[in-house]
């Protein structure tokens, strides 16, 4: 539905509500706030990388520092979603390292400032993004 109805409002710009996205490739490929909701997020970033020439930006993916990665419940009943969602707090050496698996160079990290607190967590996130290049764009 989403897809269909952007369609109409930006008609210039691609929209796809299937994986058809990733049978070709594009100079910047981008994904914000939504890494952590897959169960197999490195799948996904292998996805997004096999997608890109160019780079790959990686936005508001909630990272630790000292702890592994973990599962946590995301709980929205103060808000109008009222449900809970599974997601992951990832290991930034983590993402960096597959990053790296992929032959991805990180250009740049940035934090977001987001710092939502997580009851009982053996580490406290922080929301980070990670600029990759890759490596068939030339320096």
């Amino acid at each position: 539905i989403f897809a269909a109805y952007t369609k109409t409002v930006f008609p210039e710009a691609h929209f796809y509500a299937d994986d058809s996205c990733f049978n070709r490739t594009y100079d910047f490929v981008f994904a914000s706030g939504a890494l952590h909701y897959v169960s197999d997020w490195k799948s996904v970033v292998r996805k997004l990388a096999q997608a890109t020439n160019g780079y790959l930006y990686l936005a508001r993916v909630p990272t630790l520092q000292q702890v592994p990665s973990f599962v946590f419940v995301q709980r929205t009943y103060n808000t109008s979603y009222n449900t809970e969602y599974l997601g992951w707090c990832i290991n930034s050496d983590e993402v960096q390292g597959f990053a790296q698996q992929l032959d991805l160079t990180l250009v740049r990290e940035f934090i977001m400032g987001e710092n939502p607190d997580i009851e009982r967590a053996p580490e406290q996130t922080e929301y980070r993004g990670f600029l990759f290049r890759s490596p068939l764009k030339s320096a």
